[in-house]
Formats: C-alpha cells, sequence, structure tokens
C-alpha cells in the first residue's frame, strides 16, 4: 500500500472492507490490501469516515482545500465496486466528518460549516441538506 493515513475503515463482510484516509483508499479482500485512488485527489483531501452498505457500495465522506482563501470544501467520494467517483455535496462549504450508511441509497453525512452543524442525506443521485444549526 502507498504511505499515507488512514482515519476509517468498514467492512461490509469478513472479506470484504474498506479504509480511507488523507488522499487514499485501501480495500480488505480476505487475503490481501489493495490501493484504490480516490477521485478527488485534486487538492489534498482528508477523506475522514467511510460506510459501505454492500461490498459493492461505499460512500465516504471529508474535505479538501479550497481553490482560493476561505472555508475547507466537502468532499463526497461513492465507490461502485470498481472506482471511486467524487460527488458534490449540498453544502459545499461544509467540512464533512462523519458518514453511515444504512443502503446504497441511503445515507448521512454530518459536519459543519464555519460554527453551523451540518447534516446531508444521500439518496441515491444527489445530497440533500437536512439542517444546519448553531448549537
Amino acid at each position: 500500500l502507498p504511505a499515507g493515513d488512514l482515519n476509517a475503515v468498514d467492512c461490509a463482510g469478513p472479506s470484504s472492507c474498506m479504509a480511507v484516509g488523507f488522499g487514499l483508499a485501501a480495500q480488505w479482500n480476505g487475503r490481501t490490501w489493495r490501493a484504490r485512488p480516490i477521485a478527488g485527489q485534486v487538492r489534498f483531501p482528508g477523506v475522514l469516515d467511510v460506510s459501505c452498505p454492500t461490498t459493492a457500495r461505499c460512500m465516504a465522506v471529508g474535505w479538501q482545500f479550497p481553490q482560493r482563501r476561505g472555508p475547507l470544501v466537502g468532499v463526497t467520494e461513492r465507490w461502485n465496486g470498481r472506482t471511486w467517483r467524487q460527488v458534490t455535496p449540498a453544502g459545499r462549504s461544509s467540512a464533512l466528518s462523519g458518514v453511515a450508511c444504512a443502503r446504497p441509497r441511503r445515507c448521512i453525512a454530518v459536519g459543519q460549516a464555519g460554527t453551523l452543524i451540518r447534516a446531508e442525506q444521500w439518496n441515491g443521485s444527489r445530497w440533500r441538506l437536512l439542517t444546519a444549526t448553531n448549537p
């Protein structure tokens, strides 16, 4: 595996796990780990969490540095069993830090944008902002 920090792992079964981190992902097949490049490696993404409801479907969330000065940019990546594809989150200025998927088309991601707490829901085709609260 390439060198890097791994932050989270989720397993859909004993021989199907995905680990994610800063600019990398690795897949466990029950015998070996295999590097799986993350699509959004444009500006040093920090992938912080992953959820894999099935062996061929995972969702990962995190952040990347903005193109210009400003807040961190939220990143979501979807695994289709072969490759990662970047998906635009609803709250683009959110730094997402956690995700849970009950099914491939039902995920909730959480994070923050400045001092606001964010929650977003994945419906299989896009993210929808659920809340923006200030505790």
